[in-house]
């Protein structure tokens, strides 16, 4: 019965954390040429969570920042 409560416990404590984490995914293109923008780096304002966008234009940031947040480019 111990076990079966830690393990409880243990099953509580990492959903209520995967809830925690928000996944912003997307593409970054050029406004006028519509390419994309390879090698930028986007960071969530006010944090040091960051990613870098690949040669397609597609990034993928996954943040403990609460919605509505600002991503810098």
């Amino acid at each position: 019965m111990k076990t079966f409560i830690l393990n409880l416990l243990f099953v509580c404590f990492f959903a209520f954390n995967s809830q925690s984490q928000n996944t912003i995914i997307g593409e970054l293109l050029d406004e006028t040429t519509k390419e994309p923008l390879i090698g930028a780096t986007l960071v969530v304002k006010g944090s040091s969570e960051a990613c870098v966008v690949d040669i397609n234009g597609n990034f993928k940031i996954v943040t403990s920042q609460k919605f509505p947040l600002t991503l810098v480019v």
